[in-house]
């Protein structure tokens, strides 16, 4: 069983998120708490596989959850996971919560993601 320590620090000049994990997450399916219910709208929130589908629970709690809401996410699934999962497009953020998410969540400054795939004010990608 995975547990996970989710420590928000003041370093100076920004917020740092530090996750720590221990155990293996993969062994067991989570019981996904009842608040997620307004986040997660599209589903019953009883009947939702934590493991088949984090690439929905992930993104939709990144894109419209509350903070309370996306540090139980790094609390429950491994990071590895999270960032693997936010890799693969969700065209559903808004440019600020993307690039809050992208940066101070996930620490991926230096990554260069098509902001067209994820940010759901800018114009399809055609052709």
């Amino acid at each position: 069983m995975a547990r996970f320590v989710t420590l928000l620090h003041w370093d100076y000049y920004r917020w740092v998120l530090i996750v720590k994990s221990t155990g293996n997450w993969y062994n067991r399916t989570m019981k996904l708490p009842l608040r997620l219910q307004s986040v997660l709208w599209s589903s019953d929130i009883q009947k939702i596989d934590s493991k088949k589908d984090a690439y929905y629970i992930i993104h939709q709690i990144f894109a419209h959850g509350l903070m309370s809401d996306i540090r139980w996410v790094i609390k429950k699934y491994p990071p590895g996971v999270i960032t693997g999962v936010f890799k693969d497009a969700f065209k559903d953020y808004t440019r600020a919560r993307f690039n809050f998410v992208k940066n101070f969540v996930l620490g991926l400054n230096n990554w260069q993601a098509d902001e067209r795939l994820y940010v759901k004010n800018t114009p399809r990608i055609t052709g």
